[in-house]
């Protein structure tokens, strides 16, 4: 369900967005970080996130649950579901 979020998110306004189910991983590996802005994660996170070079959802699923909790408390746990595509909430509709 975090794909599906990050793929309506970034869907442009009017516009029907659809991913298949395979390409979760490689879809995430076109979504900024500063997108997780928008699913609660704090600026300064994303900032940090960056600043060691990672520019995409996707490149931050190499980073381990520990090490992100480690760094950002509970925004870690938000960060590595989105990354990994775990989250569990329900999506909201967008309209």
């Amino acid at each position: 369900r975090t794909t599906a979020e990050l793929c309506a998110l970034t869907a442009v306004a009017g516009t029907l967005r659809t991913i298949r189910t395979l390409r979760g991983p490689s879809f995430l590996l076109g979504v900024p970080v500063d997108m997780l802005q928008h699913v609660g994660v704090e600026a300064d996170a994303i900032e940090w996130l960056r600043w060691f070079g990672f520019h995409s959802v996707g490149e931050v699923r190499e980073l381990s649950r520990e090490l992100l909790t480690e760094q950002f408390g509970a925004q870690g746990e938000i960060i590595f579901r989105y990354a990994q595509g775990c989250e569990k909430k329900p999506v909201q509709l967008f309209s």
